[in-house]
């Protein structure tokens, strides 16, 4: 079941929600809207805070949407907020659009030995499913993204 979230920081607007599939043992996240440093927080409070959470669950999340929204100054404070996600060496796929993509990775390459998640970046939801080992559920993610994009409008 997808649950969802939906912050405003400054007048900045984040939609996100998430379905956690026990089976697979994974979480994925579409997030679209401005996101700060601030909504992000918030937003992933929320989601551990979910009764069915479980921190051994690799994650995928979907923000090809995104307008990430970050200054120099929140840059150690962005990679402290990965560290701070529960789960030692579960893996995060981040699929973002290809500027971002290039950014995080050279920010998240220089303090790679500094997190507790093993963090990949990619440009597709295939390659990313594919990296978790969950390349089977492609078509079902796409539908799941489709369906979660149409509540986000409704929402906002």
């Amino acid at each position: 079941m997808r649950k969802h979230y939906l912050t405003t920081d400054e007048s900045m607007t984040m939609n996100a929600s998430y379905n956690i599939f026990k089976f697979d043992k994974l979480i994925f996240e579409d997030i679209d809207g401005q996101v700060t440093l601030q909504n992000l927080i918030s937003y992933n409070n929320y989601l551990i805070a979910d009764p069915e959470y479980s921190e051994e669950y690799n994650m995928v999340a979907d923000l090809r949407d995104t307008d990430i929204i970050l200054s120099l100054i929140e840059i150690p404070r962005f990679v402290d907020y990965f560290n701070s996600i529960p789960g030692k060496g579960r893996k995060l796929a981040l699929i973002l659009s290809p500027t971002y993509c290039q950014l995080f990775s050279t920010i998240l390459r220089a303090n790679q030995s500094k997190l507790n998640l093993d963090i990949k970046f990619f440009k597709s939801l295939k390659s990313a499913l594919n990296w978790i080992e969950k390349s089977e559920l492609t078509s079902s993610f796409k539908r799941i993204i489709e369906e979660a994009k149409v509540e986000h409008k409704l929402v906002s």
